[in-house]
């Protein structure tokens, strides 16, 4: 996912419900035509989803990113992993800061569950 991918979820989500391509590009401080270019990979990806109310044009975000018990959920069972983690590394043959190599990690095996999840679905 793109930096200016991820703005506009992390605007979305805060706005906590449907939001016209305007108001996305507004509250991101991003131009509308860079805006509608990440909505529509968005939703190729299936994380964003467009209606259409009284011929106005409308995206939001599938449910999970606005459930707040989804989230704290997820980081209940991520913050062990992320702990387990940090206690086997080898820090000293890196120069890279323990916070990052940890999330490198998660993000790496996350990558790989998602290519292995993909095969069985």
């Amino acid at each position: 996912m793109s930096e200016n991918e991820l703005k506009i979820v992390k605007t979305m989500q805060r706005a906590a419900g449907p939001l016209m391509l305007t108001k996305i590009a507004e509250r991101a401080r991003m131009a509308h035509q860079l805006v509608d270019y990440h909505l529509e990979n968005l939703m190729g990806k299936g994380l964003v989803v467009r209606d259409s109310l009284e011929g106005k044009t409308y995206y939001m975000l599938q449910p999970p990113f606005y459930d707040p018990g989804w989230r704290d959920a997820f980081l209940k069972q991520v913050t062990p992993l992320a702990e387990a983690i940090s206690t086997e590394l080898i820090l000293d043959l890196t120069e890279v800061p323990q916070e990052r190599v940890v999330i490198n990690i998660l993000a790496t095996q996350l990558k790989i569950f998602q290519e292995e999840l993909s095969k069985l679905i």
